[in-house]
């Protein structure tokens, strides 16, 4: 399991905040040898329309706000390796995958969000 972001680099070098505005997280499972995909979680900060509907004087707010609206996360919120984690998390609980074991880069912020979400949603016990 590992989150990618849209930028070689997360942090920015002459402004505060993250210098990434879109995230996939990816599970793949390791039991087969296609290791195939078993859910994915995108957080995507960008909405052309809403950029350009605010560029042609209109009050809109993303995300959401508008039809056709591409953003699912404030562009003031950080995005969150843990997030991305609880989410695949909760898409795995639907369909009663139990997770043992996960492997990741270092980071275990995804890991803890996929455990949190799997003890939510699946058992208080697990």
């Amino acid at each position: 399991m590992d989150a990618s972001y849209q930028s070689r680099g997360i942090t920015r070098r002459h402004k505060m905040g993250q210098g990434a505005s879109q995230v996939i997280g990816v599970a793949c499972e390791d039991e087969t040898d296609q290791h195939n995909v078993i859910s994915y979680h995108m957080v995507n900060k960008l909405c052309w329309v809403g950029a350009w509907l605010r560029g042609e004087g209109y009050d809109v707010s993303c995300p959401n706000g508008h039809v056709g609206c591409t953003a699912n996360k404030n562009p003031a919120e950080p995005l969150s390796e843990r997030e991305t984690g609880y989410k695949i998390g909760e898409k795995l609980a639907k369909h009663d995958l139990l997770v043992k074991y996960v492997t990741t880069d270092g980071d275990a912020t995804s890991c803890a969000g996929l455990e949190t979400a799997l003890r939510n949603t699946l058992s208080p016990l697990w």
